[in-house]
């Protein structure tokens, strides 16, 4: 039920992927923009008709961007807009929506923007409530649940009480 790792995604677009990340201590947060931009046009041109392979390409790109505007602090306005890309194209893993929910809800706590980040990780907590209903649920995949909701509540705390990291 709790994917890690999306079939789509090749070995060769994570490398190039890695590539900039490796790079983003010598990037400008525009310069990084640039280069995962250039990456994904060339692999979903490579993509053809396979639109489950672009689809998971522009994923992947969406989701190092937030990562990104999240660790340079990017203004409220940048993170808003990839993060609404990225729910527009939708998240590779439920894993990655629950770990990129809670890095927009950082980028909203950067910003004093508390109440955008409760909102997200709100929603995100009421859909592991939900999932946890289910009695064929695994004990991993409970366990999961119980964490993501435990790191989730913290974060939504922190930005309740108006706390900027």
């Amino acid at each position: 039920m709790i994917q890690n790792h999306d079939p789509d995604v090749d070995d060769e677009l994570m490398q190039r992927i890695v590539a900039v990340l490796r790079r983003r201590k010598e990037l400008s947060f525009e310069e990084s923009v640039r280069e995962y931009r250039q990456v994904e046009a060339e692999f979903v041109e490579r993509a053809g008709n396979n639109e489950a392979k672009a689809l998971a390409t522009k994923q992947s790109i969406t989701n190092h961007l937030l990562m990104e505007a999240e660790r340079t602090e990017q203004p409220h306005k940048v993170c808003r807009k990839i993060w609404e890309e990225l729910v527009l194209r939708g998240f590779l893993t439920m894993e990655l929506r629950h770990v990129l929910s809670r890095t927009y809800a950082r980028c909203c706590q950067h910003n004093g923007e508390f109440n955008a980040g409760i909102e997200v990780l709100e929603s995100r907590i009421a859909e592991l409530e939900q999932l946890l209903q289910d009695s064929t649920l695994t004990p991993e995949n409970r366990f999961y649940c119980d964490e993501t909701i435990r790191i989730h509540n913290e974060i939504r705390n922190e930005l309740k009480t108006g706390i900027r990291e």
